[in-house]
């Protein structure tokens, strides 16, 4: 049965597919791909836009391992099932009177699946979601079940947390939580070239803050949030309108005009950039994380030095401008505190991640490559779960644990079961290696 993203430009079609309930059914997986010389990929809810799933062996979904295995109080810790979607998790969490200190704006994708590609929000105190993890439970390519702990093995927890399914398969995590909290987020529109010039400011001044910029105009609409002790407001009519009309309907609308009509473009991007509006909103923090996204579209993101922020966006600025890219989606901006995660696009750095976006079935290559042409410049490195173009031959010299990584995935996956040819091109593996390692 042939299977696809959520975006729809990743489809793929293997030759068994499981929804796995049980670590049990994992095991068997792991060692059916073994004796068959299959390869194995995990499914999620297929938010990647880089076809980390695509298999032409084994589709393993973990959406059966789902919920919170047990919270310890005195820690404040918590062992959750890797195919638990973050939604849920938020739900279920404060429902315990807890929540995760930071998530991204989107909360369909399972757990793992976030942690694993390195799926962050914003705010400079605040690393990405894999920085919350203390304990991963995973099945290695051996069929052997290996656990790991921030108290005993501090260095393996760096490597595993970001891994791209390249070590095993995750069942179970063990996040920090903190007590559940109330979020005041602010919406504004204001001048890009202004809000450039006091960056600084502005990324240490609040908890989170991020800002989209209006390509073809000098509109950005920024975001800052902060802890509130005031009560939850419920969501007025007004802001119901404009995250589903505007941000989603009025949003698709235009975007297919665009399609057909590209030459509107521009157009298009000041009209809404005229029409975006501000907001209020003050509500338990995993439901103010947490974006609406009905529009579809296809994905490039990029982990730049903070301090080259505000250039990098001027760049952009310019290329846009003069080469005339028909782009009407927002560029998105945010802030992410650096760590020491080896495949962390955040490895070592306090960073700015920026993301570029193009409407489903609008040609976005061209654009894609000028931006990540920029973002290369500066020593970007891409979000793995978004689209790029980069292979082992220029990974291994931006990361700086990267020799230590490919060891270790050796090490945890013999066979290559975990390989495919995309995941080659990454790791740098043959597809003739992968299978000899297999038929071995």
């Amino acid at each position: 049965m042939s299977k696809t993203n959520w975006a729809g430009n990743v489809k793929f079609e293997p030759a068994i597919d499981v929804i796995a309930e049980t670590e049990e059914q994992v095991e068997q997986c792991i060692q059916r791909a073994i004796q068959e010389n299959l390869s194995l990929r995990m499914m999620g809810s297929g938010h990647s836009f880089y076809p980390l799933a695509a298999t032409s062996g084994i589709s393993l979904s973990i959406d059966g391992l789902d919920g919170i295995v047990a919270v310890d109080p005195s820690r404040s810790e918590g062992w959750v099932w890797a195919g638990t979607k973050i939604k849920a998790l938020g739900e279920k969490l404060h429902s315990m009177g807890y929540a995760m200190e930071n998530l991204g704006d989107i909360d369909v994708q399972s757990i793992a699946g976030a942690v694993s590609t390195g799926t962050h929000g914003t705010g400079i105190r605040f690393g990405s979601i894999s920085t919350q993890v203390v304990g991963v439970e995973f099945w290695n390519g051996l069929g052997k079940k290996v656990e790991i702990h921030s108290k005993k093995n501090p260095e393996l927890l760096d490597a595993v947390r970001v891994s791209l399914g390249a070590l095993g398969v995750i069942t179970k995590l063990q996040l920090k939580l903190q007590p559940k909290y109330v979020l005041e987020m602010k919406q504004t529109k204001e001048s890009l070239s202004k809000l450039l010039s006091q960056l600084p400011e502005e990324i240490q001044g609040k908890r989170n803050f991020e800002f989209f910029w209006f390509p073809h105009t000098d509109t950005a609409l920024v975001k800052r949030s902060q802890i509130s002790i005031e009560e939850p407001l419920k969501p007025t009519l007004g802001q119901k309108f404009n995250d589903i009309v505007l941000e989603n309907m009025a949003l698709g609308a235009l975007s297919g005009i665009c399609r057909w009509v590209p030459a509107v473009t521009s157009s298009v991007s000041k009209f809404c950039a005229a029409a975006a509006g501000e907001s209020h909103r003050r509500d338990w923090s995993h439901r103010v994380f947490a974006t609406e996204r009905w529009v579809k579209f296809v994905e490039m993101e990029y982990s730049v030095p903070l301090e080259s922020f505000a250039e990098v966006i001027r760049e952009i600025q310019s290329e846009i401008k003069t080469s005339g890219y028909r782009v009407h989606f927002p560029i998105e901006c945010r802030i992410v505190k650096g760590d020491s995660i080896w495949l962390s696009p955040a490895h070592g750095r306090d960073s700015a991640l920026i993301a570029v976006h193009m409407y489903r079935g609008m040609p976005y290559r061209t654009y894609f490559n000028a931006m990540e042409k920029i973002f290369r410049k500066y020593g970007g490195r891409p979000h793995w779960g978004k689209l790029h173009t980069l292979t082992a031959s220029d990974l291994q010299f931006i990361y700086p644990k990267w020799n230590e990584f490919q060891k270790l995935r050796k090490e945890m996956d013999p066979n290559s079961i975990f390989m495919t040819p995309e995941l080659s091109q990454i790791f740098g593996e043959s597809p003739q290696a992968v299978l000899s390692s297999r038929s071995a």
